[in-house]
């Protein structure tokens, strides 16, 4: 586990005090922005490896083992790994932070799922450290790094030159940028850097220096 920040202290506090109520009060469903991206990878998934992080009181637990029995649920509070513990005997739930999972080894999962506001809940630094991607690959070469989001470049064989241009045009369009390190022969890291707002809306309003959070999604 990482090193507790003010917001980890608050989120810890309040996981102890509001395991039964927040059980109580959010059904066992994903939402529908999960629901569409879960349809959306379905027939590549079904039965594969499932990560889901920041199952909280377990409303993801259910639908997702419905996708697939291989399925591992972590959560950072200790409080909600033991209600899911006694709510789901038999399903393998431990205690974890999506900032740091080197507990897994790379290429574990088929499937990553994070509760809609989970990284909401932690804070820039943590954000980073959740939106970075890194293997241990045998890296880029530097005259290729220019080239690896361009559609249809790729290096493999079996390549589609799609997935990392996908990706790129996601992250433009919500005003963000893709970083790419890599090191031929260590490995590469991306990572995704998105505003919480739109920069030219905050301009509109006169709100850029202002500290917009974003709104709350059922956690797990």
């Amino acid at each position: 586990m990482l090193n507790s920040t003010p917001i980890d202290v608050i989120n810890h506090a309040t996981m102890r005090s509001a395991v039964a109520e927040y059980s109580a009060m959010v059904p066992d469903a994903l939402v529908a922005a999960e629901t569409r991206a879960l349809e959306s990878v379905l027939d590549r998934v079904r039965g594969k490896r499932i990560l889901d992080l920041g199952i909280g009181a377990g409303r993801t637990i259910a639908p997702l083992r419905a996708v697939s029995p291989d399925y591992i649920g972590v959560d950072y509070a200790p409080e909600m790994v033991e209600h899911c513990r006694r709510r789901f005997p038999g399903v393998d739930v431990r205690l974890g932070d999506a900032r740091s999972l080197s507990q897994f080894a790379n290429a574990s999962f088929d499937l990553i799922v994070f509760s809609c506001n989970g990284i909401c809940m932690v804070d820039h630094d943590g954000r980073m450290a959740i939106l970075s991607v890194r293997d241990q690959g045998e890296g880029i070469p530097r005259e290729l790094l220019e080239k690896i989001f361009d559609l249809y470049f790729t290096t493999k064989k079996d390549g589609s030159g799609i997935g990392l241009a996908m990706t790129y045009r996601i992250i433009q369009l919500h005003n963000g940028r893709v970083d790419v390190d890599s090191v031929p022969g260590e490995g590469t890291t991306f990572t995704l850097r998105i505003p919480l707002i739109n920069p030219q809306e905050a301009r509109l309003r006169g709100q850029l220096a202002a500290t917009i959070l974003p709104q709350e999604e059922p956690r797990g």
